[in-house]
């Protein structure tokens, strides 16, 4: 359970609340990276780790990500600033967004939702970041069908050569949550190795996905 800031320096409730005094506030990032810490030294095949763009945005949790050799896909702000072939230095994602041409994106389904594939247009460009060899780093963009103006960013780490349709695919988690919650739901979670969506003696397609943490805001 996420305890915020207020919470943890408040004395009284705390005592109210039962929390034990070795627990200390902890951003949701670091949360997260605990939390997957943990499901991945329980050997849960996890193919992708993603996340909304407080995960995304932490520079620490990335990084701590590919020490471990993890695949991410994880939602960052328009601002986040990248380096991209043509492009003049690092600049913001809305900025290489905003080039992109018509044959540069492709029409997917993330998953299917309540009233059917969540279709939505989708670019992925590589990015001219160090990476180790046979990895590769990634900027996938997601448009809106009804309002093409409508964009969001995701920084990707995964095997070279990785299928624009697999990183698409690994942020249904991501759309199924921010569309059932809106801006007030966060989340980590993993998405498994196993296609046939098979977890605990259970078989569907959502149990592809374990949700490691949520909260509202």
């Amino acid at each position: 359970m996420y305890l915020p800031q207020e919470w943890a320096a408040d004395p009284e409730r705390r005592r109210q609340a039962g929390v034990p005094a070795a627990v200390e506030f902890a951003t949701q990032p670091q949360l997260a990276q605990r939390m997957v810490a943990r499901a991945l030294a329980a050997a849960v095949p996890a193919a992708w780790v993603t996340g909304d763009e407080v995960d995304g945005d932490n520079r620490p949790l990335r990084e701590w990500l590919e020490s471990r050799g993890q695949p991410y896909v994880l939602a960052v702000s328009c601002d986040e600033r990248v380096g991209v072939d043509g492009g003049a230095g690092r600049e913001e994602v809305a900025a290489v967004a905003a080039r992109l041409a018509p044959p540069e994106w492709e029409r997917l389904s993330a998953g299917n939702g309540a009233k059917g594939p969540r279709l939505y247009d989708w670019a992925l460009i590589p990015l001219r970041e160090p990476a180790p060899a046979g990895w590769e780093r990634f900027l996938l963009v997601r448009r809106s069908l009804s309002d093409p103006t409508e964009l969001a960013y995701y920084r990707g780490y995964g095997p070279a050569g990785t299928p624009r349709a697999e990183a698409v695919r690994s942020t249904r988690v991501q759309l199924r949550t921010t569309s059932a919650r809106g801006d007030q739901w966060s989340f980590t979670a993993l998405r498994f190795v196993q296609d046939d969506g098979c977890w605990m003696g259970r078989c569907a397609p959502d149990f592809r996905y374990m949700l490691l943490e949520n909260w509202l805001d």
